[in-house]
């Protein structure tokens, strides 16, 4: 419990001069709420240059809480990972599911057709999963829309 405290305190006081090393505490931690406290350390400081790293632990399947690892990615510059954030709509964790929601609807005016069409067609495969029938919904229209202003931008 000690390590963790340190942990979070160095975090706490060190990300404003130290963004690497919250960046390896973020890819070496065991713990969630250090993770989420590095994640969003990297979130406040524009740390657009560790994506990878974030997307990397976002789809570390030993990595069970990843909600707030997926808002703090979208408060970053993570249009590039549209696609590979979009497949956790199917996640079973309501707050997974709801943020990878949330980072579509963000997302969606700066991605390409080809990863709108893959969300879309995702959702529409595998809809049953989602927990929130008129969510679905809402969210297959909004990107719908999404779609048919691309193609009239052309």
């Amino acid at each position: 419990m000690e390590a963790i405290e340190n942990e979070l305190f160095f975090i706490e006081n060190a990300k404003h001069f130290d963004l690497p090393q919250v960046v390896k505490i973020l890819t070496k931690t065991h713990s969630d709420e250090v993770r989420n406290a590095a994640a969003l350390a990297i979130s406040d400081l524009n740390g657009d240059t560790y994506l990878p790293e974030l997307v990397k632990i976002i789809h570390k399947k030993s990595v069970k809480s990843k909600g707030t690892l997926i808002y703090a990615l979208s408060m970053l510059s993570a249009e590039k990972y549209f696609k590979s954030i979009s497949i956790l709509l199917l996640d079973r964790n309501l707050e997974v599911h709801l943020e990878t929601i949330n980072f579509v609807r963000k997302f969606k005016k700066k991605v390409s057709i080809e990863d709108l069409n893959f969300t879309v067609n995702l959702i529409k495969e595998n809809g049953e999963n989602f927990f929130d029938k008129r969510e679905k919904t809402r969210l297959l229209k909004v990107l719908d829309y999404q779609i048919k202003k691309h193609g009239e931008n052309k």
